[in-house]
């Protein structure tokens, strides 16, 4: 396809089938959005939305006329007979992104895409338009599994018999973009970080103005196969770009503290070995922060998309609450309701890993029911997603917790976790063999109360570097992280 083949302008309604899958999603939310538009408009395209659930609130009700939703796992299952017509357009948008195993992300962007393509030849498929990232281009891809699997996509689709067009998007915004909400907490806290030098190139695209050219490539027959980078109308450095926003939230301008990652992604990548996708963030994720994230000039991009948003237009809007001391922490405290409890095997495994932590080798069964009623009886404080993520680590064993209590006495003294050790302490001291084996001193003579005493101090100096050694590099990656990733 070149800017010579198109059209003066795309035509909106021509009598097409269009096949649409990761309707659900942030982008694809807004590309059906723009495809109702243009049926309530007239537009005579009949539209399949393959789709994993299709009871999903994110879908349309009710369907335009013309409209279906075909239940299609594609990480499973092939698209089931029927679903895309002879002659349609196939416009891919399903990924897999986030924290996840690398199987997985295969599954869904790999295989899953294996499989839309055979159907879609099988089917005679006239253009299947394939929505990758601008993460698949990337020159420092290093456990960076979703690029990884989004590249070996793109050469499944490459090397099928459909007319193609590959689209890479750079970072989406717009309302809902956990890429931009990501990036507006780095920008706004207290103390403002950026990740790398900064040095690297953006260039944010609304998620509008992605869906505009989505929607015109699937309404203009397919050209040359070919790979298109799409971007916003400004591009910058990722430091100016946290300067912007900081800008747009009404603070001050600060100088970012740079984090540098080499370290960081190293041993992210080592612990994502052990652990697996556990970790609040991954080392791929970071692979966000040391690469270009810029478009490509390209005319045909430029043909269908003439007057992006800018920056500026993105962030209008974009401004959270800064006021008072919540406005430093990571994100929104969230409570957890009574209705919304874990699990009683749960909090009475947590509760036997605390007591060892705590001392106490076997609590008593008493002892761990009331422990578990103190959670279902009053809302407890479920804290962010790096919060979320120390209780699960403190709760492997006691060696963990004294890890992940080192580290919250420093950073997090009033989150959950030291909430739920405080529980966990005041049930254990509830009990009078309990009490008794806290409250009775142990005699010794002076110089063994002294070693003992120095031996203590050293070995809680060693686990709280430890600690900040190896959580304060995951507590500051938690930040970014949002709901996802920059780019999955």
């Amino acid at each position: 396809m070149t800017a010579a083949s198109l059209p003066a302008r795309p035509s909106p309604d021509q009598p097409r089938a269009l096949v649409v899958t990761g309707a659900t999603g942030f982008v694809g939310r807004r590309v059906v959005e723009a495809l109702r538009v243009r049926s309530a408009a007239g537009s005579t395209c009949a539209v399949t939305l393959l789709v994993r659930d299709p009871a999903s609130p994110a879908l349309p009700s009710p369907l335009p006329d013309g409209w279906r939703v075909v239940p299609c796992d594609l990480a499973r299952d092939d698209p089931p007979p029927g679903a895309i017509a002879r002659g349609s357009v196939v416009l891919h948008l399903a990924a897999a992104t986030g924290r996840l195993a690398p199987a997985v992300m295969r599954a869904v962007n790999v295989e899953g895409t294996r499989r839309l393509v055979e159907g879609a030849r099988s089917a005679g498929a006239a253009h299947l338009v394939f929505v990758s990232s601008i993460a698949a281009g990337f020159a420092d891809r290093r456990w960076y599994h979703y690029a990884e699997a989004k590249r070996d996509a793109e050469r499944l689709v490459a090397g099928s018999a459909v007319p193609h067009t590959v689209v890479r998007p750079t970072m989406v915004f717009g309302p809902g973009s956990p890429v931009q909400e990501g990036l507006r907490r780095l920008a706004t806290g207290g103390a403002p970080i950026v990740l790398g030098r900064g040095d690297v190139a953006v260039q944010p695209v609304h998620v509008d103005d992605l869906a505009a050219v989505l929607v015109a490539l699937a309404s203009m027959p397919p050209g040359d196969s070919t790979t298109l980078e799409v971007g916003g109308r400004d591009r910058m450095s990722l430091r100016a770009l946290l300067a912007h926003m900081r800008a747009a939230s009404g603070l001050p301008p600060r100088d970012p503290w740079s984090v540098p990652l080499a370290a960081p992604r190293l041993a992210l990548a080592l612990a994502e070995r052990v652990v697996g996708p556990r970790l609040p963030v991954t080392a791929g994720q970071l692979a966000s922060f040391v690469n270009d994230s810029a478009a490509a000039p390209n005319a045909v991009v430029q043909h269908l998309l003439p007057a992006a948003r800018t920056l500026r237009d993105m962030l209008d809007g974009d401004v959270a609450p800064i006021a008072g001391p919540a406005a430093n922490r990571d994100s929104a405290v969230e409570h957890l309701t009574p209705a919304d409890a874990e699990p009683d095997a749960t909090l009475a495994k947590e509760f036997a890993t605390f007591a060892r932590y705590l001392g106490t080798r076997r609590p008593s069964p008493r002892a761990t029911s009331a422990y578990v009623r103190a959670h279902q009886s009053a809302a407890a404080v479920r804290g962010d997603r790096f919060d979320r993520w120390l209780v699960a680590l403190a709760r492997r064993s006691a060696l963990a917790c004294g890890l992940a209590d080192a580290y919250a006495r420093l950073a997090r003294p009033y989150g959950p976790l030291r909430r739920r050790l405080v529980l966990a302490l005041a049930v254990l001291e509830s009990s009078p063999a309990v009490h008794r084996e806290y409250d009775t001193a142990r005699p010794s003579a002076r110089p063994v109360a002294w070693a003992a005493l120095m031996t203590l101090g050293m070995g809680w100096m060693l686990r709280t570097a430890c600690a900040v050694v190896v959580l304060a590099p995951l507590q500051l990656a938690a930040r970014v992280a949002g709901n996802d990733a920059t780019h999955g």
